[in-house]
């Protein structure tokens, strides 16, 4: 029953069903593409971070303080 449903919804606007599932395939494909994106963004900075190293500067916060090293 529900088969014949189904069969006779297509055939009665074929046209319109396809456009449909155009529409659900392109809109599936433009957010799958952004999430991959989005993740990818992520592990490429944290990998870049992680290679680079710490890299801070530590300096007083007035100018008056005198900096002595000891070489």
């Amino acid at each position: 029953m529900f088969a014949r449903l189904i069969t006779d919804s297509v055939t009665r606007r074929p046209r319109r069903k396809m456009l449909t599932v155009a529409a659900l395939a392109l809109g599936m494909a433009v957010v799958t593409a952004a999430l991959s994106v989005a993740l990818d963004v992520g592990d490429r900075l944290a990998a870049e971070f992680t290679s680079l190293g710490a890299n801070l500067v530590v300096t007083p916060q007035a100018d008056s303080l005198p900096l002595e090293s000891a070489a």
